[in-house]
């Protein structure tokens, strides 16, 4: 057998190799059936009537919603089943999740959506004009106009109307977009909010969530999520600690619990930055870092910015050193983001709200502690911070690293 030296398959180009042929995290999760116990199980079972739950972040909210609206589609295959979110790129996760779920029916019966698309959508039903200007200031009172209009001239608006609708981030809707949605509903009539109000990010007057009550229909209290089942434990602690400091008025807190992750050894780095140009650097070593230096695969690797300016900015960056990107800072690159992507990951917090990846950056721009919260709730196993807000130092100086990357020249 003849032997030789392959210079090409250098021990860094072996360990490169290696990092892109394991198997990324999320897509292993997504081959796996979800199956639900305790309290998710008692709230993921169909219930007539009007209910509400809170949750903290990382409690399965979203998978209550999932496999209630699964469940309601097996019990009856006449039943309509609508789930509306605010943000467009979190109906991928929910369809996902659906698909995941062990029950039978026709995935006709579940329509989901979000709240722009869904007025859309019933405009172009009641043949109704979309307003060309404040669309989400004009569309509640042209929907109720078009829903009269219809009633008068004998139009039907039975097959615009379920059976259930479920509301996921109940925290991102106004209360008219509530009470215009109860407009469509039908047959058993279940109504379901679920919500945190600590990932209040477009800090909305969410005061109509506790004003709700018996003249909105819901009776009872609040059912409660307060169990963090999908973060590891350290990392609940600290989002912990960051409400405790920033955002004490928050009526529910996490409650760390352990979890199949808690065996990792988790990753948590804080790095304060004194200009743009230095978090940006910051950025790309971090990525390198969790990259190059602990193996971890792209598509597990998400960062994280208060808007997109910055965002787009380091897309141009990492392409133009051969990174590519799956980022979510347009309306055509919001269709196609998704978890299973190869590619590492951008996105606004506002976009990745719902979602969680194992290595998540997070970039710090502007004060706003809901937004905050959100990013550092969002990781499965390593989180690294890069703050420009010198408010949150005091915060970020418990963590176990504050260390700068180092930046090559």
């Amino acid at each position: 057998m003849n032997s030789y030296k392959n210079d090409l398959l250098n021990t860094e180009t072996f360990k490169h190799i290696r990092t892109w042929l394991q198997l990324p995290f999320h897509s292993k999760e997504q081959g796996e059936d979800i199956h639900l116990k305790g309290e998710l199980e008692k709230y993921s079972k169909p219930q007539p009537g009007s209910h509400r739950i809170r949750g903290v972040a990382g409690s399965g909210k979203t998978l209550v919603v999932a496999c209630r609206a699964a469940r309601l589609a097996e019990l009856d295959k006449e039943n309509k089943i609508l789930i509306v979110s605010y943000n467009k790129t979190l109906v991928h996760y929910i369809k996902d999740m659906i698909k995941r779920t062990p029950f039978e029916f026709y995935t006709t019966q579940i329509v989901c959506t979000h709240f722009h698309g869904l007025c859309k959508d019933l405009l172009n039903e009641l043949e109704y004009p979309k307003p060309k200007f404040f669309f989400l200031k004009c569309v509640v009172p042209a929907i109720e106009y078009a829903l009269k209009n219809a009633s008068h001239t004998g139009l039907s608006t039975d097959e615009l109307k379920y059976d259930a609708i479920l509301i996921d981030k109940a925290q991102d809707f106004k209360a008219e977009w509530i009470d215009l949605l109860r407009k469509f509903q039908k047959g058993r009539k279940e109504f379901l909010i679920v919500c945190d109000e600590a990932q209040n990010i477009y800090e909305r007057n969410i005061k109509w969530t506790d004003n709700i009550g018996i003249k909105k229909g819901f009776a009872g209290p609040w059912g409660k999520l307060p169990n963090c089942i999908r973060l590891p434990r350290l990392i609940a602690e600290e989002v912990n600690r960051f409400l405790t400091m920033y955002l004490p008025n928050v009526k529910l807190h996490p409650i760390p619990t352990q979890t199949k992750l808690s065996e990792f050894n988790h990753i948590l780095r804080w790095i304060s930055c004194e200009s743009d140009d230095e978090a940006k650097n910051q950025i790309e070593a971090a990525y390198n870092y969790l990259y190059s230096e602990i193996g971890q695969h792209p598509t597990d690797i998400v960062t994280l910015f208060q808007c997109s300016d910055m965002g787009e900015e380091m897309v141009k960056r990492f392409e133009n050193k051969n990174i590519y990107v799956n980022h979510d800072f347009d309306d055509i690159h919001k269709e196609s983001f998704w978890m299973g992507d190869a590619r590492t990951k951008m996105s606004t917090i506002h976009s990745f709200k719902g979602f969680e990846l194992k290595n998540v950056i997070v970039v710090i721009e502007f004060d706003n502690p809901y937004l905050i919260y959100t990013a550092i709730s969002r990781s499965q196993e390593n989180l690294i911070v890069i703050n420009r807000v010198p408010k949150y130092d005091e915060y970020g100086k418990e963590w176990q690293n504050t260390k700068s990357f180092h930046v090559p020249n």
